[in-house]
């Protein structure tokens, strides 16, 4: 998704919102359950303040997130990092974006049509091309926004075997002292 604030001040003022008649809602977030997670908050912020959106910065715990989650009652956008390290996409959009999952607050009927029969879909190749298209539409109705993609460092030291799993992942559980 490019930057372009001219593009976001013309799409809000379709929906009858710009500088002089911001949209108002609450974004959620941690202060410190990732690196810098509240300060690109309030980057973001004040960028789209810049555009006519006034959001206000509610801050609280990662288990306050989980709770509010569970119960369907997150605000109207929080930021929060959805871990895959088994790289299907079942973990992430799946659970993430099918509204009967505890792990999600989605509850677009589009969406879950598409997710629905991926749960069971035994061929692998019709699974996957399944799940890319279910996030080619989260995204082209943009349903989630993707903000950035936190990065996890390997260093390599021959004293150490690693093992992949066969899904490709590296989990710790695989490696040994050489």
């Amino acid at each position: 998704m490019p930057y372009d604030p001219e593009l976001a001040k013309s799409l809000l003022a379709e929906s009858g919102y710009g500088p002089d008649n911001p949209v108002r809602f609450t974004i959620q977030t941690t202060r410190g359950f990732k690196p810098k997670d509240y300060e690109m908050i309030q980057a973001i912020v004040g960028l789209w303040r810049r555009v006519g959106i006034e959001a206000e910065i509610e801050v609280y715990e990662i288990a306050k997130h989980f709770e509010l989650r569970a119960a369907d009652q997150l605000a109207p956008a929080a930021f929060y990092n959805w871990g895959n390290s088994v790289g299907d996409p079942t973990t992430s959009t799946g659970f993430a974006m099918f509204g009967p999952s505890p792990h999600s607050v989605w509850d677009g009927e589009d969406t879950f049509n598409m997710i629905l029969p991926l749960w069971g879909e035994a061929d692998e190749d019709k699974r996957i091309a399944g799940w890319k298209e279910v996030d080619r539409h989260i995204a082209e109705n943009a349903e989630v926004i993707p903000l950035l993609q936190y990065v996890q460092p390997i260093l390599h030291s021959a004293a150490v075997k690693v093992t992949p799993h066969r899904s490709g992942a590296l989990l710790p559980h695989l490696m040994t002292r050489a």
